[in-house]
């Protein structure tokens, strides 16, 4: 399954309880797997040199997983407004 599959199959399953579901793609996070695959392949190196610099911007593990307390402040505001005449999501 490809992987925008994964969030449309996700949807199908959410849909009756009124959510949805997205994917983010935050760059790269840097792991043994990343190391491997993009550190000792000369052609994905190569053509990850050619991506702007904030997308060649590896995470430590311990960083991807936190969440920007002031994101979440504006997740909660947009969750609150369930029920009015406005749209919540793209």
């Amino acid at each position: 399954m490809g992987s925008g599959s994964q969030p449309r199959a996700l949807r199908v399953e959410l849909v009756q309880h009124g959510a949805s579901a997205s994917v983010a793609y935050f760059g790269f996070i840097d792991t043994e797997m990343v190391r491997q695959g993009v550190d000792r392949d000369p052609l994905v190196k190569d053509m990850m040199s050619s991506l702007p610099k904030p997308l060649r911007k590896r995470l430590a593990p311990s960083v991807a997983g936190e969440r920007d307390e002031q994101v979440q402040a504006h997740l909660r505001q947009l969750d609150a407004r369930a029920g009015e005449d406005q749209p919540t999501s793209a």
